[in-house]
């Protein structure tokens, strides 16, 4: 097939009749805003050389993706393609996985194995059963609504909610440590350190505005002179200056699969075509090297 003649819509799929005269279709959750366009918005579209593009909705198809394996999403995809609630990244982290590999299998540039699937599922039914176990009532929890962590015996797990409960700071001691400007974060107790990611993050957001009219506009200028510097030197923008090198990257080929390998650094981006690879390798890389400089300033 090399080109899309006629296209049509049902409530999950786009179809499209090939030059060949076969019937290929794609899920709708690839393409959010045709997903969420109206009948009359979807038919506004134009045929082109390799593809479909709606102007009004700034969307565009090729025709090859009509043929890709992935065009219609595997079970896996189809749920963090149906829950956007979902950070991907931060899944990933929180069960101990490569956030970029994730991401891959969810694009489908890599396909998981069938027990790596099986390790995700698990993990989604784990996170289901601890929320589904959480109540924002004031009253004291007991033994048979206290959530589990990790597993373990119930009597230890309690004695560890109890202790941690006791240490807890109060919620202005948190807002005078982030006022402060400490380095390390204003966490509650042990549990929310080893446990709240998303408690993390937002403290460092609380930690990156500052509170006065004169700190705001060092902060705006501090920014503005990274942003110019890394796009004058095409460099990595960091406190003490700009990071100029060339690093060697690698690109074969591995059952189907184009990879864009670092040897020096050990890392590597994922996709079917060589560009796809490149992009993939870009977020590795810009996932590599903020981790390494949030260390050092952590150090």
């Amino acid at each position: 097939m090399n080109k899309i003649t006629e296209i049509w819509f049902d409530d999950k799929f786009i179809f499209g009749k090939g030059d060949d005269g076969k019937v290929y279709k794609q899920s709708l959750l690839w393409y959010d805003r045709l997903r969420n366009a109206s009948p009359s918005e979807r038919e506004k579209y134009e045929f082109g050389l390799t593809g479909i593009h709606w102007r009004e909705l700034d969307e565009d198809i090729s025709f090859e993706s009509f043929t890709y394996d992935e065009a219609v999403p595997s079970p896996l995809q189809e749920f963090f393609l149906t829950h956007k609630e979902i950070n991907v990244g931060e899944f990933a982290k929180s069960m101990g996985m490569n956030p970029t590999l994730m991401r891959n299998y969810v694009r489908g540039w890599k396909k998981p194995s069938e027990a790596r699937e099986n390790e995700i599922l698990d993990h989604i039914h784990l996170l289901g059963t601890n929320y589904a176990r959480q109540s924002f009532s004031q009253s004291q929890l007991n033994e048979s609504e206290a959530p589990t962590y990790g597993g373990g015996n119930t009597d230890e797990n309690i004695n560890d909610v109890e202790a941690n409960l006791a240490s807890a700071i109060t919620a202005e001691e948190v807002i005078d440590r982030v006022k402060a400007g400490l380095s390390e974060a204003p966490y509650l107790n042990d549990f929310h350190r080893e446990n709240s990611m998303a408690a993390q993050r937002e403290v460092q957001q609380m930690m990156l505005h500052p509170y006065s009219r004169e700190q705001k506009i060092a902060q705006i200028q501090a920014n503005k002179a990274r942003s110019n510097a890394r796009k004058a030197h095409g460099g990595v923008a960091c406190d003490t200056g700009v990071i100029n090198c060339e690093i060697p990257v690698v690109f074969f080929e591995d059952s189907g699969c184009q990879i864009a390998y670092c040897p020096a650094l050990d890392i590597a981006g994922y996709g079917k075509s060589r560009k796809d690879a490149e992009e993939s390798f870009k977020v590795v890389m810009e996932e590599y090297l903020t981790s390494t400089l949030e260390k050092r300033n952590k150090d």
